[in-house]
């Protein structure tokens, strides 16, 4: 992670530069990861701000994008092409915008990765002395050496990473200066704990800073990352805000209850989902996709469409389901992977598996789109799976819950654990059996994302503008 973060550095600094922004008095942020920076139609958004950024100016502000390159280890490789598409997203974004990685330097780098390993040689010296104690038995089984391994791990990349995220942002605005105004930040980091340096050095640049996060995708108890121990935020009885954002804008009242777990409630608002604004009407959305969709993918009306939709770490899991493929005489398998997924290693994957030529990828086009012409999505951990109830589509769940699963199962949708199960309701459903997906829309749309009434944008300026008052 050394030389990748050097050569990283190196590489974004010397072909691309931030725009020139002027000092601007009514400035409003935008943090983006590039990664989420979808290009549509000649213009360029962030997947979840979607068009939110460009009401900006009927609210007496001016939007600047604080951007966050994020290039794979495949990105560093053909790194001319991926700056290349970087560039031409982020002119058409139509706004001014900030790349944060341009605020680093390799002494900082250099320094802190020196500083931490100092650190760990102090800590790892003292786990391996408690390793041997029986503070890590449970049952009496040791646990110390996994312990020790997954701290271990955090000190190669990931915390580094994480300060090195914060310290950008601290950078920014010790550059920017110290003013009277208020400056607000819009992210979706949420609570995640990679994201905790931003808020707290950007705090301590001496700026008032005030953060608003909007919730990305479905939570629940069972994502670690996203829910907490109120106990994490407590700082001398009070809730200690250079950790979390400043105020956090929910989907609905699902989100907003496990929210409340952790987080105070008087600083959380539910808006609804700023990516589904564009999605007023769903079926006129459904059959704006459909044609487009269609000429990437090819009609063959013999053949129905089933639709995988994996998360970050469970598409092994999925793709395997569909060995049996005998079983699936009469259809299309495609597969719509997360952003972060490598297609390359996908393909690996499949090639090794025997399934080369049963599953299809379309990577020019999202899970949203694929939802069009799909007649049944067979969903992991993906909040894709809300989403394609919303639109009325047949969904079903899937987890052989060897692992501690990163969602919690809703009584309303089909869950199956084990390929068996699934096979056997797939044998129904094929047989016209339908009535498990009776009222499932309604009960999403109501309990997960508050309103589709297209608002959800206006929620949020209005919110901003409230933080006046």
């Amino acid at each position: 992670n050394f030389f990748y973060d050097l050569v990283k550095l190196f590489l974004i600094k010397f072909t691309i530069k931030s725009s020139k922004n002027k000092n601007q008095s009514n400035a409003i942020y935008f943090h983006s990861l590039s990664s989420n920076l979808i290009e549509e139609n000649g213009e360029c958004y962030d997947r979840h701000f979607s068009q939110s950024p460009y009401l900006d100016l009927n609210n007496n502000y001016e939007t600047i994008y604080l951007v966050t390159i994020l290039p794979s280890l495949v990105d560093i490789k053909n790194f001319l092409n991926y700056i290349n598409t970087l560039k031409r997203k982020l002119k058409l974004l139509n706004r001014n915008y900030e790349i944060m990685n341009t605020h680093l330097s390799a002494a900082l780098i250099i320094s802190l990765y020196f500083n931490l390993f100092k650190k760990w040689g102090v800590i790892n010296k003292e786990l391996l002395s408690l390793s041997k104690t029986k503070l890590f038995e449970i049952n009496n089984v040791d646990f110390g050496d996994i312990l020790v391994n997954e701290i271990e791990k955090s000190f190669f990349g990931e915390i580094q990473n994480s300060l090195l995220y914060g310290l950008s942002f601290k950078s920014f605005f010790l550059k920017k200066g110290a003013t009277n105004k208020e400056d607000i930040v819009l992210t979706y980091g949420e609570n995640l704990s990679p994201v905790r340096p931003v808020y707290h050095f950007s705090k301590i640049s001496g700026g008032k800073i005030k953060f608003i996060s909007i919730q990305h995708a479905v939570n629940n108890r069972n994502k670690i990352g996203n829910y907490h121990g109120q106990s994490d935020f407590i700082k001398d009885d009070k809730f200690n805000f250079s950790l979390i954002p400043d105020y956090y804008l929910l989907h609905g009242a699902q989100s907003a209850k496990i929210t409340a777990d952790f987080y105070p409630k008087s600083n959380m608002e539910i808006i609804g989902c700023l990516k589904y604004d564009k999605f007023r009407s769903k079926e006129d959305f459904l059959k704006s996709k459909k044609e487009r969709v269609t000429k990437i993918i090819g009609s063959r009306k013999d053949k129905k469409i089933l639709l995988i939709t994996p998360s970050v770490g469970d598409h092994e899991e999925l793709i395997s389901v569909f060995r049996a493929q005998e079983k699936l005489k009469g259809w299309r398998i495609i597969l719509s992977l997360h952003p972060a997924i490598s297609v390359f290693k996908v393909r690996e994957f499949i090639r090794n598996t025997d399934l080369n030529n049963s599953i299809e990828i379309f990577s020019d086009l999202s899970s949203v789109e694929l939802f069009s012409v799909s007649d049944l999505i067979f969903c992991g951990y993906s909040s894709s799976i809300y989403e394609a109830l919303v639109f009325g589509k047949k969904v079903v769940q899937y987890s052989e819950m060897k692992t501690l699963p990163l969602f919690e199962p809703d009584e309303k949708i089909p869950f199956f654990e084990g390929k068996d199960q699934f096979w056997e309701w797939f044998r129904r459903y094929e047989s016209g059996f339908e009535s498990d997906f009776e009222g499932v829309a309604e009960h999403i749309e109501k309990q997960y994302f508050y309103k589709f009434d297209g608002m959800a944008a206006s929620r949020l300026w209005a919110f901003i503008g409230s933080m006046k008052s």
